[in-house]
């Protein structure tokens, strides 16, 4: 067997284990710089941090997994052509060239919607971490989307450049007639050209965005919940606490309604009821975001509750 003969064998009877594992690492890569960014990228707190990272690597290992498994089953579809381009047959159609041409699109469409799936099921509150309210669960999964389309273009010249080493070994017919036919279709050639130059351009340049949309939103947020919590903690210290006259408790209904309009909802606990929150807690999220708050006063419990920023809505 020549020489030529063997890289041919070779190279196209390893064309989807190649493509499979090079799809596997871009997959891996793209969440491992997910979940080196997060932590920067959205301010999440270390309990969420920790309880979120099992979740993530499971999501992440599914994805990786559902991918291989769309894309092999893809790739089955042309093993008679590799087979054929393997062993130098001419039993090769333009047809199949076509197809072959068609592949790296395909799997990088899959790859996309298999981790853009997978990003989706933490908005499902069973799947997701208790710590992790619905607000910061679509932020996270709007950056997770972001990653995988950006390694997107990454996956589409891997696979674009192994598919590419595989049609060379066609033999010269079947190219010249699929070349024939694809500048005879209306547009075609140049049609594709185009997309791909507004592909490479703009995406990039939409990642980027949207990154930077999300990283300030994120900061922005954590500035304002910490601001918001010491303002509840500074209102029950002072309005709240009872007074030194005849009639402690004077005003204080005033000074509750006027820190609802505000938005901060308070109550006063006494008795057996302000004992399990006998002294001060951290702020609490709950999964519509917003925070609960204990703060002790002198005569029992200011309970408040708040959302992290003036404008926060619960999702």
């Amino acid at each position: 067997m020549s020489a030529a003969a063997t890289t041919g064998l070779a190279g196209a009877s390893g064309f989807a284990r190649r493509v499979l594992a090079r799809q596997a690492l871009v997959g891996a890569a793209a969440f491992g710089t997910v979940g080196v960014l997060v932590p920067w990228t959205l301010a999440l707190e270390q309990e969420v941090l920790g309880a979120l990272g099992a979740t993530g690597f499971c999501l992440a290992a599914l994805a990786l997994v559902l991918t291989g498994l769309v894309s092999a089953q893809r790739l089955r579809g042309h093993r008679y052509v590799l087979r054929s381009l393997a062993l130098g047959s001419t039993a090769v159609e333009p047809e199949d060239i076509g197809a072959l041409a068609r592949l790296p699109f395909a799997l990088t469409a899959r790859f996309v919607a298999c981790g853009a799936l997978c990003a989706g099921l933490v908005l499902v509150p069973a799947l997701r971490p208790a710590e992790l309210d619905n607000a910061r669960a679509l932020s996270l999964c709007a950056f997770v989307l972001t990653i995988v389309c950006a390694s997107a273009v990454v996956h589409y010249v891997v696979v674009r450049q192994a598919t590419t080493s595989a049609i060379e070994l066609s033999p010269l017919d079947p190219i010249t007639v699929w070349l024939e036919q694809e500048a005879s279709s209306t547009g075609g050639p140049r049609r594709r050209v185009t997309q791909r130059i507004l592909v490479a351009i703009v995406a990039p340049v939409v990642m980027v965005g949207v990154g930077a949309l999300l990283v300030t939103r994120a900061h922005i947020e954590a500035f304002a919940e910490r601001s918001r919590t010491a303002t509840a903690v500074l209102l029950a210290r002072t309005a709240l606490q009872p007074g030194s006259g005849a009639v402690p408790a004077a005003g204080r209904d005033d000074a509750l309604r006027a820190a609802a309009m505000h938005g901060f909802v308070a109550r006063i606990e006494r008795g057996a009821r302000a004992r399990p929150m006998a002294r001060e807690t951290g702020a609490r999220r709950d999964p519509s975001g917003e925070l609960r708050l204990s703060v002790p006063l002198d005569d029992g419990m200011a309970a408040m509750r708040f959302f992290p920023s003036v404008g926060w809505r619960a999702v």
